[in-house]
């Protein structure tokens, strides 16, 4: 029995090691990796940390990090390392981490024969931690809610209350659309008659939840960050597509296998949804399968842009069923031929995601991000459509014209008033593509017909312009 309970002990640390391991590794290829989106977490930590307070434009309290969760352990990480790019990697890694190990813990309730599970654990771990698609949603929270999504359903079924409650909070703090998930909980618990919890239980959870609640509403003036209502009223303008936007996800099947379908595409497709039928009886498929309908319907619905990031839960539960389809009440031939054809896919996976690494190149807007720092006033305002890259490397005040960091232009968007921006703000400058987005283009013009714009000459990248903005006065 001791050498039994040494051996799993030994096994359930091996594969916290290739967690860890895998993490770090994947995390370092792509440390250089930065997606405009979490350059806006990155700016926010900066300003906090040389003093001028957990916002966007020094002086304006406007609440653009949708994951308060996500943003205070970047906080966090920042102050106690003195370094905001090690924060960020550690933050990365211990989100790759999270996810990996908590999907390998899930399969664990799953999976009752040891070397089965030990084995499948491993794969699941290797499949999320080389997953090209997970990677590029580094410096946003996508990873820590999978993560945290696995967790929350293992410490349910094993009725570990306390802790269950305090990451049911950070569920919650990471994204919103957590309380769909917290709601499907509170439905099989009633639904399978288990007794309530202690009170002290509910304490820790609604201490961190009215503490966030509080110092949101104290220092943003609003309990729910602003990028809610910006989402919402993008999905509202139209602008990107007048109904089921978000269905145009599919897309990213192109990220991999291009507009083929690839043999083993369809392969892992079909393991999968086996997986799916063969564990349908399992109360966290029924769990998650719920969940899938109740965050798509939620995005699709409500007409909310296709952000890559915003698949995640799907993409974690392709791959967890993936796994299942292969291994779950599994045996002989069957078993063996797709175990070596799953491993091939993990090492076609990792080796495209390792080539991947090799090819990433800095963001056009870095350079135009990087001439704006050197070659104009600290006071300039910059206007542009996609802040990320730019306000980090401008180092000045943004101007966001779809309103994710600037006040008042999200319900401009909506209303479809797209140049109306510029009768409550100034800019000094515009960045824009060349030729301009439909979203651009009324605001380029605008200034045009006011004779207010000339354009800046340079060597910036081809698909792109700057242009010098005169305020009215100067006409």
């Amino acid at each position: 029995m001791t050498h039994l309970l040494s051996s799993k002990r030994s096994k359930s640390w091996g594969l916290v090691a290739l967690a860890v391991l895998c993490s770090f590794l994947f995390t370092y290829l792509f440390s250089h990796y930065e997606l405009d989106d979490a350059l806006i977490y990155k700016r926010y930590i900066a300003n906090a940390l040389t003093g001028n307070g957990l916002v966007y434009n020094a002086g304006e309290f406007w609440n653009a990090l949708t994951s308060p969760l996500y943003a205070y352990l970047y906080l966090f990480f920042a102050q106690v390392t003195g370094d905001i790019d090690v924060a960020d990697f550690l933050l990365r890694m211990l989100s790759l981490f999270l996810a990996s190990l908590g999907g390998a813990m899930l399969l664990a309730l799953y999976l009752q024969e040891e070397e089965q599970r030990t084995l499948s654990q491993a794969v699941l771990i290797l499949l999320v931690t080389s997953s090209y698609y997970f990677l590029s949603t580094f410096g946003l929270e996508t990873l820590l809610f999978v993560g945290l999504l696995a967790l929350t359903a293992v410490l349910f079924e094993k009725e570990r209350h306390y802790f269950l409650g305090i990451v049911a909070a950070c569920l919650l703090l990471t994204r919103g659309e957590g309380v769909f998930f917290l709601l499907l909980l509170l439905f099989f618990h009633l639904k399978q008659g288990r007794p309530w919890p202690r009170l002290l239980v509910y304490f820790a959870p609604v201490v961190l939840i009215v503490c966030h609640f509080l110092f949101s509403l104290s220092y943003y003036g609003s309990a729910t960050p602003h990028t809610l209502t910006a989402k919402l009223a993008q999905g509202a303008s139209g602008y990107w597509g007048d109904a089921l936007a978000f269905a145009k996800g599919i897309k990213m099947y192109t990220w991999y296998f291009g507009d083929r379908v690839s043999l083993l595409f369809v392969a892992a497709a079909l393991v999968t949804l086996l997986g799916v039928w063969k564990t349908r009886a399992c109360m966290e498929t029924k769990l998650f399968g719920s969940f899938s309908v109740l965050y798509g319907l939620f995005f699709l619905l409500l007409n909310i842009p296709f952000y890559h990031w915003y698949y995640g839960p799907f993409l974690f539960l392709s791959y967890f069923f993936l796994v299942c389809g292969v291994f779950y009440r599994s045996s002989g031939l069957y078993t063996k031929v797709a175990t070596l054809v799953l491993m091939f896919f993990v090492g076609s996976q990792g080796w495209y995601s390792y080539q991947a690494s090799k090819s990433i190149v800095p963001h056009p807007y870095v350079v135009i991000g990087t001439w704006l720092a050197q070659n104009t006033p600290k006071e300039s305002k910059i206007a542009t459509a996609e802040i990320g890259a730019l306000g980090w490397y401008s180092k000045r005040y943004m101007i966001d014209i779809l309103g994710l960091v600037t006040p008042g232009n999200a319900q401009l968007l909506k209303e479809q008033k797209l140049s109306e921006w510029l009768s409550f703000y100034e800019p000094d400058f515009l960045v824009i593509h060349d030729p301009p987005w439909p979203l651009e283009e009324p605001s380029l013009s605008r200034l045009k017909n006011e004779s207010r714009v000339s354009r800046v000459d340079g060597k910036f990248p081809k698909g792109f312009a700057l242009w010098k903005v005169s305020s009215p006065s100067m006409e």
